[in-house]
C-alpha cells in the first residue's frame, strides 16, 4: 500500500526526487553532519512559541536537512507541548509555515495534544507563510488561527496517495512478476493495473479524509458538510477567501499587538453556533473594544501600504542582477530570492559589494602584472596626433601618409 500524504503535491514531487536521487556519499555526509534541529521552542514577548516548519514527518531525516529542506517531526511537536505545558504564560503561539506532510498516527496525536492544551491556555496558530494540508489539521486544534501578512495562504484540505508503476519498464527488461496469494486473501498485494487496488486506496484515503474533516469541524466549530463545500476542495485559499468561510480568524498587524489588544478567545469562548458562510471575522471579535478596533484598523492600513512599498522596492533593487551575466550565478539566484521576499535587499547589496571588491582587486593585480612584464613604449607626439594608415590602407589622408608614399615611390 503506498504512503498516504496530506501535503502539496508539487512540493512532494520535488522533495522525493531529491531524496531518492541522493548518492551514497551524500547520504553518509548527511548522517555525519545531522543538521536536523534539536529544539523547536522559541520565546515571544512573555509567551512560548512552537515553530512548525517544512515537511511534517514521523522522524527527521538528516538527508532532507542536508539538502536544505526544513522538517518538523510529530514527536518534536509533542515534546515541545509537554515542555511548555507547565509554563507560567497563559498563551502559546504555534508559528506555522508548512505545506503538510505524512499521514501517520503522530499527526492526530499532535492535534489531540494541542486541543487539550487549548483548554487551559490561549493557543493561537499563526500563519507564517503557508498552513496547508496536514499543517492545517494541526492548526485547527488551536483556539484561533491568524496571519500576520496579507500574502500567506492556507488550504489543500484532503489526502492522497502516490506510487510508481514499474510494469512497462520491467517488461522492457524482460522481468515478469509472478504473484501467488493464499486462498483467503484474494485482495492482498494487488497489481497496479487492477481496479480493485484503486478502490482499496480510495477507501483508505476517504477514511483518512473523514477523520481530517471531523478534526477541523471539532476545532473550528463548523459542520463537516460546510467544510467539504467551502474549504477549497483541496485547493489553496487566499486570506480573504479563508476568512470568509471560517478557515482563519483574520489578519493581524503583529501577534504582540494582537495579544496586547486583549482579543484572544479561549476554547470556552468559541461560538457554539455553526458558522458556515456567516463567519465571525477579526473585526467582529474586536466589536466590543472600539479603541482596539481603531488601533487595529490604522495599523492594518499602514502595514498594507508599507508592505506594497517594500515589495516594489525589493523587486526594483533585484531586477538589475537577475540573469546579469557580468555577475556570478549566485548573485542572480540571490536577486531572485530578494524579488520573492525570501532574502533582503541588504543581503543582495552586501553580496554585490563583495563581488565588486574582489573583481576590482583582481583587475588591479592583472594590470600591475601587465605593466611590469610589458612596459608600454612611449609614443611620439606625431604618431599620436597624425598616425599613418597608409601602409595598411594605401590611402593618403595625412601628411605622414604622403611622406611614406613619396619615400616608397622614390
Amino acid at each position: 500500500m503506498p504512503e498516504c500524504y496530506a501535503i502539496r503535491e508539487s512540493f512532494l514531487r520535488e522533495y522525493l526526487a531529491k531524496i531518492y536521487s541522493a548518492t551514497s556519499e551524500q547520504i553518509t555526509l548527511a548522517r555525519d553532519l545531522d543538521l536536523t534541529p534539536r529544539s523547536i521552542i522559541g520565546q515571544g514577548d512573555g509567551y512560548p512559541i512552537i515553530y512548525i516548519r517544512g515537511t511534517l514527518v514521523d522522524d527527521p531525516d538528516p538527508l532532507a536537512a542536508f539538502f536544505g529542506y526544513q522538517q518538523t517531526s510529530y514527536q518534536q511537536i509533542l515534546e515541545a507541548i509537554e515542555n511548555i505545558k507547565e509554563s507560567d504564560s497563559d498563551k502559546v503561539v504555534l508559528m506555522i509555515d508548512s505545506g503538510g506532510g505524512y499521514v501517520a498516527p503522530g499527526l492526530d496525536d499532535v492535534w489531540k495534544a494541542i486541543r487539550a492544551l487549548s483548554e487551559t491556555k490561549e493557543v493561537v496558530a499563526v500563519n507564517a507563510g503557508m498552513i496547508a494540508s496536514a499543517a492545517y489539521w494541526i492548526a485547527s486544534a488551536a483556539n484561533l488561527i491568524v496571519s500576520t501578512s496579507q500574502l500567506t495562504e492556507q488550504g489543500s484540505i484532503g489526502v492522497y496517495a502516490s506510487f510508481t508503476d514499474w510494469t512497462e519498464y520491467d517488461k522492457k527488461l524482460g522481468i515478469k512478476e509472478v504473484r501467488i496469494v493464499s486462498s483467503n486473501a484474494p485482495l492482498k498485494n494487488l497489481p497496479t493495473d487492477d481496479d480493485r487496488l484503486v478502490e482499496q486506496i480510495k477507501e483508505r484515503l476517504d477514511n483518512v479524509e473523514r477523520v481530517f474533516l471531523s478534526r477541523i469541524s471539532e476545532g473550528r466549530n463548523i459542520p463537516v458538510a460546510d467544510i467539504a463545500k467551502n474549504f477549497g476542495k483541496g485547493a489553496i485559499l487566499s486570506n480573504e477567501q479563508a476568512e470568509k468561510v471560517g478557515m482563519i480568524d483574520g489578519v493581524v498587524d503583529s501577534i504582540d499587538k494582537f495579544f496586547s489588544a486583549g482579543t484572544t478567545a479561549s476554547a470556552q469562548d468559541k461560538p457554539t453556533e455553526t458558522r458556515g458562510d456567516q463567519v465571525p471575522s477579526l473585526k467582529e471579535l474586536l466589536a466590543d473594544n472600539p479603541e482596539a478596533r481603531a488601533e487595529y484598523e490604522t495599523a492594518r492600513t499602514t502595514a498594507l501600504d508599507m508592505g506594497k512599498e517594500a515589495i516594489q522596492k525589493q523587486v526594483k533593487a533585484a531586477i538589475p542582477f537577475i540573469g546579469n551575466a557580468t555577475y556570478p550565478k549566485s548573485i542572480s539566484e540571490l536577486a531572485k530570492k530578494v524579488a520573492l521576499g525570501e532574502a533582503t535587499q541588504e543581503q543582495l547589496e552586501t553580496a554585490v559589494e563583495i563581488v565588486d571588491e574582489i573583481r576590482a582587486e583582481e583587475e588591479k593585480r592583472l594590470a600591475e602584472a601587465a605593466d611590469k612584464d610589458n612596459p608600454p613604449t612611449p609614443a611620439k607626439p606625431a604618431d599620436i596626433l597624425n598616425p599613418s594608415t597608409y601602409a595598411q590602407t594605401g590611402v593618403i589622408s595625412t601628411l605622414e601618409d604622403l611622406k611614406q608614399a613619396t619615400r616608397k615611390a622614390s
